[in-house]
């Protein structure tokens, strides 16, 4: 069971950098679906 808490705990962490990257990095995504709808 160590070993599975162990693998999950990585596969967390991983997701979490991951999140993290996701929504420090794309802030200009956001903002041109704004303005491309805007018109």
């Amino acid at each position: 069971r160590g070993t599975l808490s162990d693998e999950h705990a990585g596969v967390i962490s991983v997701l979490a950098q991951q999140a993290a990257k996701l929504t420090s990095d794309p802030t200009d995504i956001p903002v041109v679906c704004l303005e491309s709808d805007s018109g």
